[in-house]
């Protein structure tokens, strides 16, 4: 079973896979004293900066309603938008009548996981995306060079220090990975990805889950990423 401390750092890695900052055991100046967050995220949307502050209970008994109404006042005082209290020991009834039609969130850590888990599978799936289309645009840029240019045509070639050879196979496995995000996020599975071509290169992989399809395309940006390191252009 895990400790109290070993509890907050599951539920800030739990925020920070959603995208957000989570700092364990950060310090807030309130309007009235100082307060210790067990957790204390941060994130900016709509062009606004958002706090939360999650209070992490690993103890035997029930939290009751003096445990909701201290975290209700901690968020007040300090600005907090929402406020979340974790324990895996349940919540007295008296809980849920104090947090009801407020800003305060009960749960255990692994519920929280449960209903984040498609909000953690996008963030994961948009955070692929970028670091291909950052590869791509690399690739592109640093990668080839002009040989001649027309009125309506540019002929390029691989730079000089550059893997010819596997160049095209980086392209393809980048533009196959593009293709399968975009139709999952059309909502289509299975969708296909590329498998270890240096071994077979006929290789591909379906993916039929969400869990799946992160991992392998996690896999293809990695991939990726080692060959671009590995490249000397110029």
């Amino acid at each position: 079973m895990m400790d109290w401390k070993q509890y907050q750092e599951e539920a800030a890695a739990l925020f920070r896979s959603l995208g957000f900052k989570a700092e364990v055991n950060h310090v807030v100046e309130g309007v009235r004293s100082k307060h210790v967050i067990d957790v204390y995220v941060t994130f900016d949307r709509w062009g606004l900066r958002h706090t939360w502050i999650v209070e992490c209970k690993r103890h035997a008994r029930p939290i009751t309603k003096a445990d909701v109404e201290t975290l209700k006042s901690i968020a007040s005082e300090i600005g907090a938008s929402l406020a979340f209290l974790l324990s895996e020991s349940g919540f007295q009834s008296g809980a849920f009548d104090a947090a009801r039609k407020t800003n305060v969130v009960l749960s255990s850590l692994e519920e929280l996981r449960t209903k984040s888990r498609d909000d953690v599978m996008r963030e994961a799936l948009i955070a692929l995306e970028n670091r291909a289309l950052a590869l791509k645009d690399k690739i592109f840029r640093e990668f080839m060079c002009d040989v001649e240019k027309g009125c309506d045509y540019i002929t390029r070639r691989v730079r000089d220090g550059v893997d010819g050879e596997r160049f095209y196979s980086m392209i393809g496995s980048i533009a196959m990975l593009n293709v399968a995000l975009d139709d999952v996020r059309l909502g289509y599975l299975p969708a296909t990805l590329p498998g270890d071509f240096d071994k077979d290169p006929d290789a591909y992989v379906r993916c039929t889950t969400l869990d799946q399809l992160v991992a392998e395309s996690n896999r293809v940006v990695q991939r990726v990423e080692k060959w671009v390191a590995k490249q000397s252009p110029r």
